[in-house]
């Protein structure tokens, strides 16, 4: 969940209207199941240095979305001016209500500050369903269900005949690793509807997951069996006629179709005790009323009135939306919103890493790892991100607090790769949970080798304002680039425009200097490393610039 959306900062929603200058998003769309990784790759344009990947944030205003499924890497290799990067989502642990489609926002924020870019993008979390279809003869479809995931799930397959106005569905429940479900049916279609085709389509908590078009063969005449098998025993549950068979299987409200509460008032980042908050929602097509409530466990923090909620005390206020269903409709999944009661502004809390990681450690060393949280209390929990799979383990150790919360342990470096370490904390009424924060350690498969960069031009000397300067510079042999900027502390001074990088065992990047101002230019030359080698020193030039063209 992410309780500080939407982003508040001014300039977002400009930013997002203009399409992003400094994110270039690519591959907006993704589906994904539990366990498998959805990759969207973008770049980030810049004439300066690339961001640190802790001014890159991910944020959703779907509540039901973990932040720990996201992880933002870095793309070795890009250039100077486009730096690329790939943000990976690999949901896990996912619940039931977490399936559906979540739109996601990357936002590009320079030492906290205020926004630079963002870019959009969606992402479908569907439910692992197995579907297979036998052969349509007879007019008889047969199809087999397997759940392949790790929670229930409600099942829904719809047959349609392809034009014509006939159609028919079926809806069941499949529990966790469930099936496979087989059923059959000969289908009797209305008369003048005997040819052409059947539209098939199975969908999974309101997600399309299966869609097929069938012939039509000539239809038998009608009979309908139902048959589930459970794989563990191999039984095979009988019923004695139709509708004992369907009830049995399908429980009450089979047939009827399903309907979705989408809330369309956003609650407030954080209510103070005594406001009040107007909610509303749409639902299903019952033309029943979505009716609200206060969930149970939240009685003390509001209460609610017709649909204006008033906040009463600090705490958690939990709203409940539900709509009844008919002889056509189901009832709706209950659906909530979670609003954090305070009497003060909620304060942003910051965790900060005090140990720094080896570099280039070899598998089967350690790292002591610490953590420093916000005031909130909440201990700072340090885990190792998904996408760091078998390279590294994590064994927590101390938890101290003195107002801020300490946490640190061990991490084993196992094989080599990238090792992300993640650390997090909880909010509370006063504080909001922690950005998320990272180290990144690159474990080699032996002790990395140094890099040296080396300019390879020498710039003149009593250069006037106006006057250029072409720099370059080699560097060493990880095949990252020699990547040369202005120094902080020359920027009214000079600025550069990259040219050209190259790499034949060593990198070479060069680029022109333009000169300002009357000063002290810098140029810094970096250069990153690799599981290899050791990212190389940072390589200064320095050019006096003069008022005139004298020296």
């Amino acid at each position: 969940m992410n309780p500080g959306w939407p982003p508040q900062d001014e300039g977002l929603s400009a930013l997002l209207d203009r399409q992003s200058e400094g994110i270039v998003p690519s591959a907006a769309e993704r589906q994904v199941s539990p366990g498998g990784t959805a990759r969207f790759p973008f770049a980030i344009t810049s004439g300066g240095a690339a961001p640190s990947l802790h001014d890159l944030d991910v944020v959703s205003e779907e509540p039901n979305f973990d932040r720990r499924w996201a992880h933002i890497v870095a793309v070795a290799g890009g250039a100077a001016i486009s730096r690329q990067y790939v943000l990976q989502v690999r949901p896990v642990d996912v619940q039931r209500h977490q399936y559906g489609t979540y739109p996601l926002l990357i936002v590009w924020r320079e030492r906290g500050g205020p926004p630079v870019a963002a870019a959009r993008y969606e992402l479908t979390i569907r439910p692992c369903v197995r579907v297979k279809v036998r052969p349509a003869g007879l007019g008889e479809l047969s199809l087999s269900i397997e759940n392949c995931s790790e929670t229930g799930i409600e099942v829904s397959v719809t047959v349609r005949h392809h034009g014509s106005s006939w159609s028919k569905g079926w809806e069941f429940e499949l529990g966790a690793g469930e099936g496979p479900f087989e059923f059959s049916e000969t289908l009797d279609l209305p008369s003048g509807a005997h040819g052409g085709k059947l539209d098939l389509s199975v969908s999974a908590e309101g997600i399309t997951l299966f869609e097929k078009q069938i012939p039509l063969g000539r239809l038998g005449p009608l009979r309908k069996w139902f048959r589930k098998i459970i794989a563990a025993a191999g039984a095979i549950a009988v019923a004695g006629g139709v509708a004992a068979i369907i009830a049995a299987f399908f429980g009450p409200g089979a047939g009827l179709q399903p309907q979705t509460i989408i809330f369309t008032s956003v609650p407030p980042g954080y209510a103070k005790p005594g406001t009040t908050y107007h909610v509303a929602a749409t639902g299903g097509r019952s033309g029943n009323q979505v009716t609200f409530a206060i969930d149970p466990s939240s009685t003390s923090a509001c209460s609610i009135s017709d649909s204006i909620v008033t906040f009463t005390a600090p705490g958690t206020c939990v709203i409940d939306a539900n709509q009844a269903g008919n002889a056509r409709f189901r009832a709706a999944r209950q659906a909530q919103q979670t609003v954090q009661v305070s009497r003060h502004r909620l304060i942003r809390q910051a965790i900060t890493f005090t140990t720094t990681p080896p570099t280039g450690p070899l598998p089967r060393t350690t790292y002591h790892v610490a953590a420093i949280g916000g005031p909130s209390g909440r201990p700072v929990n340090i885990t190792i991100d998904p996408s760091a799979g078998s390279v590294c383990t994590y064994s927590s150790g101390t938890v101290t607090s003195s107002g801020t919360v300490t946490s640190s342990g061990t991490v084993t470096f196992n094989a080599p790769g990238t090792c992300v370490i993640d650390a997090n904390q909880a909010g509370n009424a006063r504080f909001r949970a922690a950005r998320q924060a990272q180290q990144m350690v690159q474990v080699s498969r032996h002790t990395p080798i140094p890099q040296m960069i080396t300019f390879t031009t020498t710039p003149p000397a009593g250069l006037p304002p106006g006057a250029t300067y072409a720099v370059t510079a080699t560097g060493g042999l990880s095949g990252s680039p020699v990547n040369i900027t202005i120094d902080p502390s020359a920027g009214s001074v000079c600025t550069y425009s990259s040219g050209t990088v190259t790499s034949s065992g060593t990198a070479t990047s060069s680029g022109t200097v333009t000169f300002t101002a009357p000063g002290t230019c810098v140029i810094d030359a970096n250069e990153g490393g690799n599981a290899d080698y050791l990212p190389a020193q940072q390589a200064q030039q320095s050019v006096t610039v003069v008022s005139s063209g004298l020296g």
